[in-house]
């Protein structure tokens, strides 16, 4: 959303961001510093504070308005955009970001109830992007018309990568997550993969997980039962330069549209490991610059981080595949 709006700030058009205080991290207020943002807390999930916060964003785009495009980021934004804002001028263009329906642990009356209320909602939408071409196939799947549908995958500051090419080799190898703690990020496969890793790696190894979250100390705990404990780096919140301190990339998510770290990860020259979730299919490519595996299985997840372990050259000349591979997401193609 910031390089979004800096991006169309910059090619003289007129931007108000309007955001959640409560789960928006360090790096998101700083670059709101810098723009016209507002903040209305919203709930991620349903809750009867929705009402409030739906009359706010109406509040404030009758004030502020009348708008050209009102772009709604997330399930929750989407759903307040395209009713509270009911009746109101502009274009209604909504990006879900991985839809909640993408979700392969949600329940059945949940994900039908929904899917519904995509379809139904869609119908008062003007354009709904997707960020990747699994999360376009999902949305049709649902019932909603291709007129309706655009892809546009998320792009990044792709810059020289930092890393340095002779790290310390008597230091341990550094298997890397940068993400939420939370529940769709699936750590708990990851803490069991890696478990596996460590019983044939050749070398000193360690996982270091960049993030915060509602599933810290469950992950602490289970790290323990695993006995892994001393080989785990809890670093909390980081800037994505972290991830410069990396030797290989762990994404093992349940579902995803096309993460941004993912993309961050491979410019700063990480070979990736990865569930088969969306973006994927973009970005890497299997066996050049990581690997894919199918989501939830701790055997071929262990089976690829392994790979990599073991094989400094197969790093290196992976790493520089996904250097290569990035150059096509940038910020420019996106905006």
């Amino acid at each position: 959303m910031i390089d979004l709006a800096r991006g169309f700030t910059a090619a003289s058009h007129e931007v108000h961001l309007l955001y959640s205080p409560t789960r928006a991290d360090k790096a998101f207020l700083n670059g709101a510093e810098r723009l016209r943002a507002h903040a209305i807390p919203i709930h991620h999930r349903p809750h009867v504070g929705d009402i409030l916060s739906g009359l706010r964003l109406r509040s404030y785009v009758r004030r502020h308005g009348p708008f050209d495009a009102i772009h709604a980021h997330s399930t929750k934004a989407g759903l307040l955009a395209r009713t509270a804002l009911a009746g109101l001028p502009g274009k209604l263009i909504y990006t879900p970001h991985a839809p909640l329906t993408m979700d392969p642990g949600l329940k059945p009356f949940s994900r039908l109830v929904l899917a519904a209320y995509e379809k139904l909602l869609a119908r008062w939408t003007d354009r709904i992007v997707t960020v990747s071409p699994e999360e376009f196939d999902h949305l049709h799947r649902l019932g909603i018309w291709y007129e309706k549908l655009s892809l546009v995958p998320n792009g990044i500051d792709v810059i020289e990568a930092r890393r340095d090419p002779n790290p310390n080799p008597g230091r341990p190898l550094c298997v890397g997550f940068m993400g939420r703690l939370a529940r769709q990020k699936n750590l708990p496969m990851l803490l069991e993969s890696f478990a596996r890793v460590l019983v044939d790696s050749p070398q000193p190894a360690v996982l270091a997980i960049a993030g915060t979250g509602p599933m810290e100390p469950a992950l602490r705990a289970q790290a323990t039962r695993l006995g892994i404990e001393s080989s785990v780096r809890w670093l909390g919140e980081c800037d994505p330069s972290i991830l410069n301190s990396f030797d290989v990339f762990a994404l093992p998510s349940l579902y995803e549209g096309l993460p941004y770290v993912l993309l961050e990860s491979m410019a700063a020259g990480l070979p990736i490991v990865s569930t088969r979730v969306g973006g994927t299919s973009l970005s890497v490519r299997e066996g050049v610059n990581g690997f894919v595996v199918p989501v939830n299985n701790v055997k071929a997840f262990a089976n690829a981080l392994g790979q990599l372990v073991r094989d400094p050259e197969l790093r290196r000349a992976m790493g520089a595949a996904s250097r290569e591979r990035v150059e096509a997401f940038t910020i420019s193609r996106m905006v």
